[in-house]
């Protein structure tokens, strides 16, 4: 039996960090109001050869089978699912001052690379500067993850293979606050490490 993970989990791929010629892993936990949304964007037929394609391809289908497709508007399309488009996935979170949720490499804070525990502008800072130093794509060894309910180590299905798009933490220290808001978002992508096989996931 599956066991749905609890929050949000980002491991981004190692990277120099600290600037000590070694680098770090960081991993961030998101468990405090979390939001998570799913999204998929299906693209659209915008190639003009596409659609006189598909045009063509109605009126021959049409001519052979002697009927027409349903509906009467000029304007509708047949579409084919070729696989384009994007999954997207969005966490809405927040953060706060002496926080145990991991935040970092190590998770014990006080260090460059870890900031576990501490303040909230450390929080972001650190966020922000893994993001800004780590390499996050395809290649092998450049993979982020994400793991986020049932797509986890426990759940029915494998992390997530993403890439960050316009991620955003803030804090306004006018106010005072103990806590901060940030928003994500990830882009599945695949990864080139090893061969995808479809039958993987249905054996887990």
């Amino acid at each position: 039996m599956a066991v749905t993970f609890s929050g949000a989990k980002l491991t981004l791929p190692p990277a120099d960090v600290d600037n000590d010629g070694q680098p770090e892993q960081g991993v961030f936990e998101f468990r405090t109001n979390l939001t998570v949304a799913f999204q998929t964007r299906t693209g659209r037929l915008g190639s003009q050869k596409a659609n006189q394609f598909l045009a063509f391809f109605s009126d021959f289908i049409e001519q052979q089978t002697d009927t027409e497709f349903a509906g009467t508007g000029k304007r509708q399309q047949v579409v084919l699912d070729l696989g384009a488009g994007a999954h997207v996935i969005e966490l809405d979170f927040q953060g706060f001052t002496g926080s145990g949720h991991r935040w970092g490499d190590s998770g014990d804070g006080g260090t460059a690379s870890d900031a576990t525990g501490e303040s909230l502008q450390r929080q972001m800072e650190l966020l922000d500067r893994y993001l800004q130093v780590c390499e996050i794509d395809s290649r092998p060894g450049h993979e982020a993850y994400l793991e986020v309910g049932n797509y986890s180590e426990s759940g029915y299905y494998a992390p997530l293979v993403i890439a960050p798009e316009e991620p955003r933490v803030e804090v306004d220290f006018t106010e005072q606050s103990s806590t901060f808001d940030g928003s994500l978002t990830f882009v599945e992508t695949a990864s080139l490490s090893e061969p995808y096989h479809a039958s993987s996931r249905n054996e887990r």
